[in-house]
């Protein structure tokens, strides 16, 4: 091979200093039909979570508690058409709506959370090294 016009270097060798990452092809987004994921993730795909939507909240005294039977109804701090919260193990993952399918209720998922990065997580901060004293 000969010298290319770049400093001598061969045509097919990175230049100096170059990026030497090699370049990955990425899915083509749209091609993805509305809704399906856009990856497989087969090796997380059978870990469990508890997913609760919490319906709202009653604030109440111990007196009331205690004259709980059954029929008494609670009021909650809700209103038809409130957006839920829907946690994973806690942490919100999505907002949705109170739906009824047959006998059963449900929730129509209205957004969808990003991830929170590793450095926003609260209780993730990496303590900072700390100087020594002269």
């Amino acid at each position: 091979m000969t010298p290319g016009p770049d400093n001598g270097a061969l045509p097919d060798a990175p230049r100096e200093g170059a990026d030497r990452r090699e370049a990955t092809a990425l899915p083509d987004l749209t091609a993805t039909p509305s809704g399906a994921p856009l990856f497989a993730l087969p090796e997380v795909s059978d870990l469990e979570f508890f997913v609760e939507v919490p319906l709202g909240n009653v604030d109440t005294d111990v007196g009331d508690l205690v004259r709980l039977r059954r029929g008494t109804i609670l009021r909650l701090d809700r209103t038809t058409g409130d957006p839920l919260t829907i946690l994973a193990n806690g942490t919100p993952i999505a907002s949705g709506e109170v739906r009824v399918q047959g006998e059963r209720f449900a929730v129509r998922i209205t957004q969808v959370r990003n991830a929170p990065r590793r450095d926003e997580t609260p209780g993730s901060e990496v303590p900072h090294a700390q100087k020594a004293k002269p």
